[in-house]
């Protein structure tokens, strides 16, 4: 019932009291899944510092939930920690390829790490999604480059012709 009631109020906007309601389902079963879901959803959605712990116990009891795992990736990602970011987002699956926010910030952490081949791949699965993504092209561009794959950039660059910080770049991948 406390499950439902936090269903219910997350419906109505009403956040705060939804988290409060999944939490006391929690107190009275810790593993239920769905208050366990619906709890990372809603602490996720208002940055409630409480979200990573509600994500582990979400992946202790279903280690392959690619919801939790993206999610995870972006925490792990604002939180400056690229090896756990990258890690969650490789378990995050299609989760990643047609979001816009984690797939930059996977892309970036492979930059960071020395890995832009992997990088290049991640978004150029994300721009195959969303082709008129005008920062996933970007991004995409600036990984080709670092992979020294400068006419794979250029012909990515090319939608983005009036763009004067994609002219910028467009003329570092003719050199």
């Amino acid at each position: 019932l406390w499950t439902a009631r936090g269903l219910a109020l997350r419906g109505m906007g009403r956040q705060k009291e939804s988290l409060q309601s999944f939490e006391r389902a929690l107190q009275m079963d810790g593993k239920f899944v769905p208050a366990l879901k619906a709890a990372a959803e809603v602490a996720y959605q208002v940055r409630d510092s409480r979200t990573a712990a509600f994500l582990t116990s979400v992946l202790e009891l279903e280690p392959a939930n690619e919801t939790a795992h993206a999610m995870a990736g972006v925490l792990a990602y604002e939180a400056r920690n690229c090896e756990s970011a990258v890690t969650h987002f490789e378990q995050a699956g299609g989760q990643v390829e047609t979001n816009e926010l984690a797939a930059s910030q996977f892309g970036d952490c492979l930059l960071r790490m020395g890995r832009p081949e992997r990088a290049a791949a991640v978004l150029e699965r994300f721009v195959a999604a969303a082709p008129d993504s005008r920062n996933g092209r970007y991004n995409l561009a600036v990984a080709q480059l670092e992979a020294r794959r400068p006419g794979a950039a250029i012909v990515t660059l090319e939608p983005l012709a009036s763009d004067a910080e994609a002219l910028n770049l467009l003329a570092a991948a003719q050199r």
